[in-house]
């Protein structure tokens, strides 16, 4: 039954159901599942193969700005979850981003 609510939310991010992401993520809680588990399995899951499609020219930027939205809504749900529980997300590392000055790309 839980696995099942986990497909559910990864169908939604991949679908880009950016409404129904938070609530199944919130109804994910309510039935105890674990934040890293509903993180990893059901919205990072999604997320990758919403980036696939957007790879192979099947979603365009909407869907992945759709989907991103409907993900960061959820982890705000998650948020209070993961710090009563002292869990962390591993971060990978850091990301700088730079242009040239006077690039008006």
């Amino acid at each position: 039954m839980q696995d099942a609510l986990l497909e559910k939310i990864k169908q939604a991010v991949i679908d880009s159901d950016a409404e129904a992401i938070p609530a199944l993520t919130e109804e994910a809680i309510t039935a105890g599942r674990e934040p890293l588990d509903i993180i990893d399995r059901a919205l990072v899951a999604g997320m990758r193969v919403v980036g696939d499609k957007y790879e192979c020219g099947e979603y365009f930027l909407p869907h992945l700005i759709i989907s991103a939205s409907g993900m960061k809504k959820a982890m705000e749900i998650l948020k209070p979850h993961l710090q009563s529980r002292n869990q962390e997300i591993k971060k990978a590392g850091t990301v700088v981003i730079g242009t040239v000055q006077g690039d008006i790309h």
